[in-house]
């Protein structure tokens, strides 16, 4: 790990990510942040009607310190994703490690294309 980024961030970096950091060192990553489920909404609650736009509000509501802090550290593209709980950006690597840090993020991904593997079935 390095010694500039705090245990509690490193911890939260898939290992993706924290194999790019350690490899690559690089100036910008892409990353999706994945932020802790609402309090507030039951896990597995049924989607219907006004239970789709509250947990859009919910997260609208708890994702906008993180978006806020993204934009105030120069963050790019960035994309908020409601229905899985993520936030989508670019951003350096000493800002992500102040956003990683926040109390609501639950991990950190690397946002990186990824390949499906399709089969089939006889």
């Amino acid at each position: 790990m390095s010694e500039r980024i705090p245990p509690a961030a490193w911890e939260k970096f898939d290992v993706a990510l924290q194999q790019q950091i350690l490899a690559a060192r690089p100036a910008e990553v892409a990353v999706l942040i994945v932020l802790a489920p609402d309090a507030d909404l039951p896990p597995g609650s049924v989607m219907r009607g006004g239970a789709v736009d509250a947990t859009r509000r919910a997260f609208g509501r708890q994702a906008e310190p993180v978006v806020g802090a993204l934009v105030a550290a120069g963050g790019r593209d960035i994309r908020e994703f409601w229905l899985n709980h993520t936030i989508a950006a670019r951003v350096s690597l000493t800002s992500l490690v102040a956003v990683a840090g926040r109390p609501e993020v639950r991990q950190v991904l690397l946002d990186s294309p990824r390949q499906a593997l399709i089969t089939k079935e006889h």
